[in-house]
């Protein structure tokens, strides 16, 4: 390089930094350095041992001094320009300032990098520009540097560029990434026929341009699979594509060429699939654990419900014989065979809570609440349903369960002879906020996560009766909605659950 600038933020090791970088410059060929502006890649070594230092050096004087200053890590990126390397930006950390770079630092230096070198040559072509107007007149110059921006735009575009003049498609010009995906050839002049037969042999390509062509109407295509040799070794490789075939229309309105647009989405195409074989899979499955959850529940309930029955047939039919513990043992067999039905069939609303979508219908929440009340057989006066409730789009049965589960929660754990049950809402921005606030005992912070988890009771099922997943069930249904719960409790100061539900949900 013919201007360098060195600068260290430790104003006394400036000196060194600077010593260091003029016997590099003389020794330059082979420097990795010399690589990154060769091949305009930038290089990155996070932690530089004891090794990389010496093999660094291009001197004995050299090594003293970098060892003397002590680089930890090592970076150099390159100023790239659109048709040269025209210059480099190279930082070192050393293990007195505690830092070292990473892939972090590297993306940051070669976005700035990528700022100053287009600022740079921006500068050069405006310097350009002022020799143009000095020599050859300013509308010349003028027309120059828009040539030179269009052909930088035209060059940094993200997908391959071919254009096309008059219908027999003779190539004019093609962009740096069009020459990767298809091989480097001499293209220019020929006819797409001439240029690309093994590509125009895969698919209806030639015909869509001439239709193109005539009716001045782009066409487009998604994920198509063309082979070309990308690899540059004459063998074809497959990828996908999403391309346009655009008319070129000039001042008279006249179809004048076509410009191919294409981009490459191989992996994305690729990652649909998968997406969409692992959701079918996924279904399937799902379907098979319905499928096996229905019988196994069935099968599992009938030996049970032939307990109950012969255990309370036992009971009345040998009423005046058994004592007092038989007759409790009797009890214990039917209330027990019972609590097991109630669980399996709580295991299976588990499995199935938020998993089925239904059909979304507008709800009168008000009235749904109401009705859920009635169907629980509440004692008169226990709940209050505040007339804020709004009417909302959602799956009934759904909302029917986590209503259902909260207030009956409520009712049950309240333990009181006057239960308090309001149930209000918070119409939000983004989502409702509904809420039921019991006057019961509370819930300690310590249990207060702990409630929302299958099977989990902070009360014995000889106290209070329940199998401890109706909880369970409305976080999993409202979460498949995109929704949230939450639980506001101290003990002995009652509780108030929230449900966060979605607007739009």
């Amino acid at each position: 390089p013919s201007h360098e600038i060195v600068a260290h933020a430790d104003p006394t090791q400036a000196e060194l930094a600077a010593q260091i970088r003029a016997l590099q410059t003389r020794g330059y060929r082979g420097h990795a350095a010399e690589r990154s502006l060769a091949t305009g890649s930038s290089l990155l070594i996070e932690d530089i041992s004891s090794e990389q230092l010496d093999a660094a050096a291009i001197s004995e004087e050299d090594r003293h001094a970098m060892r003397a200053l002590g680089p930890a890590s090592y970076m150099v990126v390159p100023l790239r320009a659109i048709e040269r390397t025209i210059g480099l930006v190279t930082l070192i950390t050393t293990h007195d300032s505690g830092r070292k770079l990473a892939s972090a630092d590297l993306n940051l230096a070669e976005e700035i990098a990528a700022r100053a070198a287009l600022a740079l040559e921006n500068a050069r072509y405006l310097g350009e520009l002022q020799l143009a107007v000095a020599t050859r007149g300013k509308a010349l110059a003028a027309a120059e540097f828009e040539r030179r921006s269009l052909q930088r735009i035209f060059e940094q575009a993200p997908g391959a560029i071919c254009t096309t003049r008059g219908p027999r498609h003779i190539i004019e010009i093609t962009n740096p990434h069009f020459l990767e995906l298809v091989g480097p050839r001499d293209v220019v002049g020929k006819t797409l026929a001439d240029a690309f037969p093994e590509i125009l042999s895969q698919g209806p390509y030639l015909q869509l341009m001439d239709q193109t062509y005539k009716s001045g109407v782009p066409y487009s295509a998604s994920e198509v699979a063309v082979k070309t040799d990308r690899h540059h070794t004459g063998v074809l490789v497959e990828g996908v594509f999403d391309f346009v075939f655009q008319p070129l229309i000039d001042e008279s309105q006249s179809v004048q060429g076509i410009m191919i647009f294409a981009v490459e989405v191989t992996e994305q195409s690729a990652a649909r699939k998968d997406r969409e074989n692992m959701i079918a899979a996924l279904a399937h499955t799902n379907r098979e654990l319905d499928d096996f959850a229905s019988v196994a529940s069935h099968d599992v309930k009938a030996p049970l419900r032939g307990i109950v029955t012969l255990a309370t047939w036992l009971s009345e039919s040998l009423a005046d014989r058994v004592n007092d513990e038989e007759r409790v043992h009797l009890e214990l067999i039917q209330n027990r065979a019972r609590r097991l039905s109630a669980l399996v069939d709580g295991i299976l609303l588990y499995a199935r809570a938020g998993r089925v979508r239904g059909s979304d219908e507008p709800i009168d929440t008000y009235e749904l609440v109401t009705e859920v009340i009635e169907l629980l057989g509440a004692p008169s006066l226990a709940c209050e349903v505040s007339p804020r409730l709004p009417v909302i789009t959602a799956e009934r049965v759904l909302l029917q369960q986590v209503f259902m589960n909260l207030i009956s929660n409520a009712l049950k754990y309240t333990r009181r002879t006057d239960p308090q049950i309001l149930i209000d809402c918070e119409t939000r921005e983004d989502s409702w906020v509904f809420s039921v606030q019991d006057n019961g005992p509370g819930i300690e912070q310590v249990h207060q996560q702990r409630i929302w988890e299958p099977f989990q009771r902070l009360q014995a099922r000889d106290v209070i009766e329940g199998t401890g997943i109706g909880l369970s069930v409305v976080k999993r249904i409202v979460e498949s909605r995109g929704g949230s719960v939450s639980l506001r409790s101290e003990s002995g100061a009652g509780c108030t659950f929230f449900v966060f539900w979605p607007r739009g949900a």
